[in-house]
């Protein structure tokens, strides 16, 4: 839909100019029953004015020559689909077809001798109740050897100005099919909308005009984008729009699945993130809503996020096809929007997120929680020319962990860099210690029994190849117990193992007395498979393992039996079978050895 109103705006005026019709018919016919005449030939005149695409009816129509008002109801206006399907090759890209129903529309101050004189159709304001207006796109390929071009017609009004028009509670869906014959569907509801001094006829397209008018206030009850084969539906019940302050609005957004989580994993066929994020309030500044139109750049000076809540949704336990999970990583997602941007600054105000992980291991669900999150970027562009003068994107901000801790980070990605490449620095103190120990549970298959979290901090960085960090993290006290999963996905503690490694294997302090402080440092090649933020939480993890334990392997191997990798697990397999083929004795005490040897 953006980008091309010039190729849907004419159908959607067919709908005006079927009034234009009837109000010529009427003034010369007023004499003669003009009521019976226009329910008469009101079809054969819109057939002849579509090139047969489009027929019409009206339930009645009042004219009032002395007060200059024209009164319609009971307006329907539909497409012939057999005379559109198969109309002769233009060179379209997109076959369109437009249906109005409209209950009431009335014409104030008409002034009849521009109509007469000249073929304009002029008039005060415009009153439309309750119009249902559904627009169909359907992208084709042109047949080239076909293609015949477009005779250019008279037209029988050769203008059209409304000083207002004014829409009550619109119901307006506009549909669109791709080659593949996927569709999106974007709907704007009830609510109102003024548009100012409207002209239609002109000849060459005014850029300076939104939907052909001078200024336009939107002020909608609800609006809603869902494209079915993303598996996500954008809606809000308060949309705001002013072209003339060049402000949008949008309240209690959300941005959800359109299926629930099992039904979105068996869909997707492929373990991955699912978002579900409520905005309570946007507001865009300086929007240039023409620019977007006539160019397909989105441009504003600020966007300002209040209240935004995000909920993040990964599990491990979803068996997955190697699918290239890069795509979706933030500079990714940035290059490849269907429009190019330019956003000022960009402002989030007292946000909260919480990321959840089903982990492979425990099988529990292991959450990372934070609040309070306050924070402010720089430019966001994918435009060439702006990120020559702009390298990198910035954002730096600070909140709460587990609603107790003091966190600040910083993210910062290098838009010029085709790799994606990222750095983040987070610094968290007084950590919340209960809270990790059930995090630490779920996702590590470690209890913690007594902790002491001061400080800790850490610097990551990489790109769609690597990620690579340095963690410190300060504590005291440290005691685990180490857990296994029952059949029943239930987390079981393990006493003896969990002894010995409180006494050999897990340093309780850090620094440990009369030590130095420890840090980490950890590289992992990216595996495509693993979304952005979930390959950050599996570093940070790598690194707290080998802050916590003086020998990471042993613990790996006593966490985790599959650590050795699946080369490893395919040879104890193999030996499993063998051991099955030898005897009672030889499985006990093993093969003789050969003494001559």
């Amino acid at each position: 839909m953006i980008g091309k109103s010039s190729k849907w705006h004419r159908p959607v005026v067919y709908s005006l100019l079927i009034v234009i019709l009837i109000f010529a018919g009427s003034v010369t016919w007023v004499a003669l029953g003009y009521k019976k005449f226009i329910k008469k030939n009101i079809s054969a005149w819109v057939s002849k004015a579509t090139d047969s695409m489009y027929q019409a009816s009206i339930v009645d129509i009042s004219i009032n020559v002395f007060t200059r008002k024209i009164i319609i109801t009971g307006i329907k206006v539909w497409p012939d689909t057999n005379i559109i399907n198969n109309f002769k090759e233009t060179g379209r890209t997109h076959n369109i077809s437009v249906t109005v129903v409209i209950p009431k529309l009335q014409l104030n101050s008409i002034k009849w001798q521009k109509f007469v004189s000249s073929k304009e159709l002029v008039c005060g304001e415009t009153l439309i109740w309750q119009p249902e207006v559904l627009i169909v796109s359907k992208q084709r390929k042109p047949d080239s050897s076909q293609i015949q071009p477009e005779k250019k017609k008279s037209p029988a009004i050769k203008k059209i100005f409304a000083q207002t028009i004014d829409i009550m509670q619109p119901d307006i869906v506009f549909r669109s099919f791709d080659l593949k014959n996927d569709s999106f569907d974007c709907k704007l509801i009830g609510g109102k909308a003024v548009l100012n001094d409207w002209l239609f006829g002109e000849g060459k397209s005014d850029t300076s005009r939104f939907l052909f008018a001078k200024s336009c206030i939107i002020d909608s009850s609800a609006f809603s984008f869902c494209k079915p084969v993303t598996l996500y539906e954008f809606k809000t019940p308060v949309f705001y729009f002013n072209t003339d302050k060049k402000q949008l609005s949008i309240k209690d957004l959300v941005i959800a699945p359109i299926v629930n989580r099992e039904t979105y994993y068996q869909i997707t066929g492929n373990r991955g993130t699912i978002c579900n994020i409520i905005i309570q309030q946007t507001d865009i500044t300086d929007f240039d809503s023409k620019r977007l139109i006539h160019t397909g750049e989105f441009y504003a000076s600020a966007l300002t996020i209040t209240n935004p809540a995000i909920g993040l949704y990964y599990n491990y336990l979803i068996q997955y096809h190697p699918e290239n999970m890069i795509h979706i990583d933030p500079h990714q997602l940035l290059n490849n929007l269907p429009v190019k941007i330019n956003i000022g600054a960009i402002s989030v105000n007292n946000a909260s997120v919480i990321y959840t992980e089903l982990s492979e291991k425990s099988r529990q669900e292991g959450v990372l929680s934070f609040d309070k999150i306050n924070s402010h970027a720089n430019r966001l562009t994918n435009m060439d020319n702006v990120i020559s003068k702009n390298g990198s994107f910035i954002v730096k901000g600070s909140g709460v962990l587990f609603h107790k801790s003091k966190i600040t980070a910083s993210f910062s990605l290098a838009l010029y860099d085709t790799l994606g490449a990222f750095t983040v620095d987070a610094r968290a103190e007084n950590i919340n210690a209960p809270e990790i120990r059930k995090a630490a549970s779920a996702l590590t298959l470690l209890k913690v029994d007594s902790l002491q979290l001061s400080r800790m901090y850490g610097h990551i960085k990489g790109n769609q190849n690597y990620t690579q960090s340095e963690l410190t993290i300060l504590y005291t006290n440290l005691k685990i117990e180490l857990q296994k999963t029952d059949r029943n996905a239930n987390l079981k503690t393990k006493p003896g193992i969990s002894l010995i490694a409180n006494t050999f294997f897990v340093y309780t302090d850090n620094p440990m007395p009369g030590g130095q402080v420890r840090s980490a440092s950890t590289y992992m090649p990216r595996d495509p498979t693993i979304p952005f933020f979930p390959t950050i939480v599996k570093n940070i993890k790598k690194g707290t393992k080998k802050i916590l334990t003086k020998h990471e392997k042993i613990v790996a191997a006593l966490t985790n039996p599959d650590a050795g990798g699946k080369q490893e697990k395919q040879e104890k397999q193999v030996k499993q079978e063998k051991q099955k083929k030898k005897g009672f004795f030889k499985r006990l005490f093993g093969k003789k050895e050969n003494k001559a040897q």
